[in-house]
């Protein structure tokens, strides 16, 4: 199938990158749009804007002094972070942006705010300053590991909120999110973007993939990649691997 044909399809469904209120897709999506699933591990992209919001208070060079056992333990997408470990705050936005890294995630938040839990609570006061009705964020990986698991949700509409926040106000997360491979830790350890439209597709800049059991597979684009897919796309035959 060929790449921009997808997004068409996708498009026509229930992508959820937008510049405004979708009405139209309101519609065709109607009890979809606006459902509170599982959340769909996207919701790093709500990390990531605290981190861009942050970011002028913070050295990306900067090598935090310690990384908690929360951090290092995480698992399934993650960069094998130890405890106490030298790597810079520009390593660890990049492992989230690009290798959706839940160790790097909690190490950012835990750097940003001291602890995961503070750093949800700085999510959650955003979301609501966004509109977001649909979601409450128990964590800031997305992950449905937990015992708490069951009140952590959100809905496409408000991804698509945060996402458009994200994107229209932080344009420089590109630099990280259109990374296709890259290393970090001195070029030992090897990044590769769980997006891979980054690397089929041209048109293609962000924004982040996310998968769990209770979710599913889900895709958040940038609102170029969608305008592109309804131009017809590049006059290059892309194919999905």
């Amino acid at each position: 199938m060929e790449v921009y044909k997808l997004i068409n399809d996708l498009n026509e469904n229930s992508m959820i990158g937008t510049d405004h209120a979708p009405h139209s897709l309101e519609e065709k999506t109607k009890g979809v749009w606006d459902s509170s699933p599982g959340i769909p591990s996207l919701e790093t992209v709500l990390s990531l804007l605290l981190t861009e919001v942050n970011k002028s208070n913070l050295d990306l060079s900067l090598i935090p002094k310690i990384f908690s056992e929360n951090a290092a333990k995480k698992e399934c997408s993650h960069v094998f972070l130890s405890p106490g470990e030298n790597i810079s705050v520009h390593e660890l936005l990049k492992a989230v942006a690009v290798a959706s890294g839940n160790d790097a995630a909690v190490a950012m938040a835990e750097h940003i705010a001291g602890s995961e839990s503070a750093f949800v609570d700085m999510m959650n006061a955003k979301a609501k300053e966004l509109g977001m009705n649909d979601t409450h964020f128990v964590n800031c990986t997305g992950l449905d590991d937990g015992e708490d698991a069951a009140s952590h949700k959100t809905s496409a509409h408000d991804i698509a909120i945060m996402s458009r926040e994200l994107l229209k106000n932080h344009p420089k997360i590109k630099e990280f999110t259109t990374i296709w491979m890259d290393t970090i830790r001195n070029g030992q350890f090897g990044l590769s973007n769980t997006n891979k439209l980054i690397r089929l597709y041209p048109a293609a800049t962000a924004l982040k993939t996310g998968f769990t059991s209770a979710a599913g597979y889900c895709l958040g684009v940038d609102p170029a990649l969608r305008r592109s897919a309804r131009a017809g796309g590049s006059d290059r035959p892309y194919h999905l691997a």
